[in-house]
């Protein structure tokens, strides 16, 4: 905005704390839906889409004996369970529930949202134990079968497959599909399920995740039952990356919506109404505003002399990009694999620049159309994922090599197949990657 840039931001769900930061006073036009005159030009406003049940407890828990091991870094420990013998960091302690829902609507599309990888992995593999839900997790697409599993670790390419699939079965009037995923969905997805579980978060992300359900209709949601059921117990997985104070808060007031059917207006006086609710004498808008605050004031005052220096304070928030060239190499594409090969056998040598591979590649493979920087760009940002920046908080990791900002992952044989269908990264794997200055350059 100072630099004289046009910014427009536009959302279903506004934070009211943001009312200080973004209005007019502070140079932004506010167009408010409430005061819009043709509010039956705007799709889904008056819509009644929505009709929510919250279940009281967990989906998941973490037992004790694993709660020692997740606050130093969540290394795996043992769960005994009939229908899981994988090693697992959480407990499905509402799995009866869960299956009964899924199995009294069989002839609904189901979509699935928890709170970290960690769950949506282990809750899919679950689901792959029971024989009459097996079917419904899984896809065709031509040939080969696409697994309804949606979270930040797999690779961007078969990420981007699996949400392309799920869009032509949706067009294609597909009944009966369930997709397990993060809340990688509440934004920019463009799907319409009948039908979302999900565990509790603040109450603007659950909004967003409604929003996947009943989305393209024409006519009121009026069913008997809810279309929504959300498990409202806390966990730490929840905690670790959700203020405690707000999903209380949002509970309460969720609780006081049950049994009534919900369009936009009831949903944006939901996230007004939680953040009006007063902790210690303040409300929790005015609880945030003033962190932010605090952050900006910080900001005002903070330069650093040296590039690396502004990219370790934004790395707290960023996270890093991991590619794996053993992936490449398992491709049909010759062209994958051949790139595959060359990043895998050379590292970060020094010679390798975007003109050798590019040469290299045109030299063995001759293709009708000789490969530029982007085309080669472009396949390592498709087998790259992102991995967040805290897992590597208060480590001295080593070992790992980068290419061009991208960490290097190598992966075994008998990993490559795991890694691709549930993006089943591990901890004690990524601590191969190198943090080093070079990471954005």
């Amino acid at each position: 905005q100072q630099l004289r840039g046009n910014i427009l931001v536009i959302t279903a769900t506004f934070p009211p704390y943001f009312e200080e930061f973004i209005n007019e006073k502070k140079g932004f036009k506010f167009i408010d839906l409430k005061n819009y005159e043709s509010k039956s030009a705007v799709k889904n406003y008056k819509l009644m889409r929505h009709r929510i049940e919250v279940i009281e407890r967990n989906l998941f828990e973490l037992p004790e004996k694993n709660k020692k091991n997740s606050e130093e870094k969540k290394k795996s420990a043992k769960i005994i369970n009939e229908n899981y013998k994988e090693d697992s960091i959480y407990q499905i302690v509402s799995e009866e529930e869960l299956i009964s829902l899924i199995n009294k609507n069989q002839n609904k599309n189901i979509l699935i949202i928890v709170n970290n990888v960690a769950k949506a992995i282990q809750l899919f593999k679950l689901l792959e134990n029971y024989n009459n839900i097996k079917e419904r997790i899984r896809i065709k697409d031509g040939n080969e079968e696409v697994y309804l599993l949606l979270h930040s670790r797999l690779i961007e390419k078969e990420k981007a497959r699996r949400i392309e699939t799920v869009k032509r079965a949706l067009n294609n009037n597909k009944n009966g599909m369930v997709l397990v995923s993060t809340q990688i969905v509440e934004a920019s997805v463009d799907i319409d399920f009948d039908m979302l579980i999900t565990e509790i978060s603040p109450v603007d992300s659950q909004i967003q995740r409604w929003g996947r359900i009943y989305r393209n209709r024409k006519d009121d949601y009026n069913e008997e039952g809810a279309n929504i059921y959300i498990f409202a117990g806390i966990d730490m997985g929840t905690t670790a990356i959700y203020d405690r104070r707000v999903i209380e808060k949002t509970v309460e007031k969720l609780k006081d919506k049950m049994n009534y059917f919900l369009n936009y207006e009831d949903e944006r006086e939901l996230i007004e109404s939680v953040f009006r609710e007063k902790i210690n004498g303040k409300t929790l808008k005015e609880e945030y505003a003033e962190e932010i605050n605090k952050n900006l004031e910080w900001l005002k005052y903070y330069s650093t002399e040296k590039r690396g220096e502004a990219q370790r304070v934004f790395r707290r928030i960023a996270g890093v990009q991991a590619v794996f060239p053993a992936l490449m190499k398992a491709s049909n594409d010759p062209l994958e694999q051949k790139f595959g090969q060359i990043i895998e056998e050379r590292g970060i040598s020094p010679n390798l620049s975007w003109k050798n591979i590019c040469e290299n590649i045109n030299q063995d493979l001759k293709p009708n159309t000789p490969v530029d920087f982007w085309h080669v760009l472009k396949i390592v940002y498709e087998y790259s994922c992102s991995v967040p920046f805290y897992y590597f908080e208060s480590k001295t990791l080593s070992g790992g090599t980068s290419f061009k900002g991208f960490f290097i992952m190598h992966l075994e044989e008998n990993k490559i197949e795991d890694v691709k269908k549930y993006g089943n990264i591990k901890l004690k794997e990524l601590e191969q990657l190198q943090i080093e200055e070079s990471i954005l350059s």
